[in-house]
């Protein structure tokens, strides 16, 4: 399940229990993996999403001690990178990505680099063709892409949780374990 947090920091505590109270205490009979947040750079820099989180993921296990609590997904490599130095190593249970066709090593590699757990893994949360890959792909394309947007900029505009799909049903899109050399 995926869900972004609010802006203000007055708030993170309160969202942090909500997420805890409604969300983890009614699902962790079905659902073990949070993504918190999604496409985070839009609107958050490292710096602001990470006492979010931290709040989020204590409140989370405080309910459902195995839940998995993953960063959510960062646009930039960069922010990503960041907020896993910020986080540091054994503070998240794995990262978001989305991907086209293509395996995210570079993500893979980031981790290794920074120090990451073996049982952190990457989560692929959205993948797809890469454009211009596939014939098949057009304008039934182009209609999803604009409901999605439209509903983007609802979910933006009135501050209503966006949820995503659950990541239990995405069977096989989890990239783990991971091969750390060491």
């Amino acid at each position: 399940m995926g869900i972004n947090h609010p802006a203000q920091p007055d708030l993170y505590a309160q969202f942090a229990q909500n997420c805890a109270n409604n969300w983890a205490r009614n699902l962790k009979k079905y659902c073990r993996y949070y993504l918190i947040g999604n496409e985070i750079d839009f609107d958050f820099t490292p710096e602001q999403y990470v006492p979010c989180f931290e709040q989020v993921r204590d409140a989370i296990k405080a309910v459902q001690p195995d839940a998995r609590v993953i960063v959510g997904h960062w646009n930039s490599d960069g922010n990503l990178r960041s907020t896993v130095q910020l986080l540091g190593p054994g503070n998240y249970d794995g990262v978001t990505v989305h991907t086209g066709s293509s395996v995210p090593t570079s993500t893979l590699n980031m981790l290794d680099e920074e120090g990451a757990p073996p049982h952190v893994g990457v989560y692929i949360s959205e993948w797809g063709w890469v454009a211009g890959t596939n014939s098949q792909c057009g304008q039934r394309d182009a209609r999803l892409l604009q409901r999605d947007r439209a509903v983007e900029r609802i979910t933006r505009s009135t501050g209503l949780l966006r949820l995503l799909v659950p990541v239990p049903l995405l069977a096989g899109v989890h990239v783990q374990p991971r091969i750390v050399a060491h």
